[in-house]
């Protein structure tokens, strides 16, 4: 594992202020047709590492999907590595941000912590930078000619078309209105028709069901949707006759192993990899 000073970490954040700023609330993708696609890491290094050995490998974009940070003890290195990826080939490493990428979640998950810990006094002046970074993160791609949406929790009660999102600026620590919040917050469910309260979550968060999905997608003329956000030991769930995938993407998750899986979308199909079986 690479290992980060305090100085480092200090330039590496405010190269990912340089790169981050400029870049809208929903990138525009649509030239992408092929896409490596992560959902959640939540400080496992073993999972990125091997994400990484594949970035190494190809030449394709990657998507994340956000949580880099939180629930497990490295994302100090994660998204530090992620930002020099980033650095070396902007177009091509795509960060979103997560419901723990925000101020409010990462202090009470576990991030705070792992700054305190690794640089004790310095890591509260740290979280405040991390979160002011993490601030300028984008929300939403739109992938292959606008067939594909990915962002992490999913669509908005008050949000008809994705580039609405536009409208809003960045640089907030916490999500101002509901319908950041609910971008990063909601689940689907089968369970529902459009929307009802998500009580499992806590205030302010919906579940999406099938109608309210269906109704969303014809209004953005997409075809797919690629979320994270959600805690699954197998790694994926398809929703709305497979046109929403869930993926999770950690193989430890706070003790519990799962089977880590990413995404490979290609013009419309979707090879799942299993993280597991990629060898180090």
């Amino acid at each position: 594992m690479k290992q980060y000073s305090l100085d480092d970490v200090k330039s590496i954040l405010k190269k990912a202020l340089r790169l981050l700023m400029p870049e809208p609330m929903v990138l525009d993708l649509k030239e992408v047709n092929r896409a490596y696609i992560v959902g959640d890491l939540h400080g496992d290094y073993v999972a990125f590492s091997k994400i990484k050995k594949l970035i190494d490998k190809t030449d394709d974009v990657f998507i994340f999907l956000g949580d880099y940070v939180d629930r497990g003890p490295h994302g100090t290195e994660i998204f530090c590595n992620l930002i020099e990826l980033k650095s070396d080939d902007p177009e091509r490493i795509i960060l979103l941000r997560g419901n723990h990428e925000t101020e409010e979640t990462n202090y009470n998950y576990g991030f705070y912590e792992e700054l305190i810990t690794k640089w004790f006094e310095e890591g509260a002046a740290l979280f405040s930078e991390f979160n002011n970074v993490f601030s300028y993160l984008s929300l939403a791609a739109v992938v292959d000619k606008g067939r594909l949406i990915c962002l992490h929790g999913g669509i908005a009660r008050d949000l008809k078309n994705i580039m609405d999102l536009n409208e809003y600026t960045k640089g907030w620590k916490n999500p101002p209105v509901a319908v950041l919040f609910e971008i990063l917050w909601n689940d689907p469910s089968e369970d529902v028709e459009f929307f009802e309260p998500n009580f499992i979550r806590g205030p302010g968060v919906w579940f999406y069901g099938k109608k309210a999905f269906i109704k969303f997608m014809n209004e953005n003329r997409a075809e797919y949707m690629i979320r994270a956000h959600t805690y699954l030991p197998e790694g994926y769930a398809w929703f709305f006759e497979k046109k929403l995938l869930s993926i999770f993407s950690p193989l430890d998750y706070v003790g519990r192993i799962c089977r880590g899986i990413i995404v490979l979308y290609d013009r419309g199909d979707f090879k799942l990899i299993e993280l597991r079986k990629i060898d180090m």
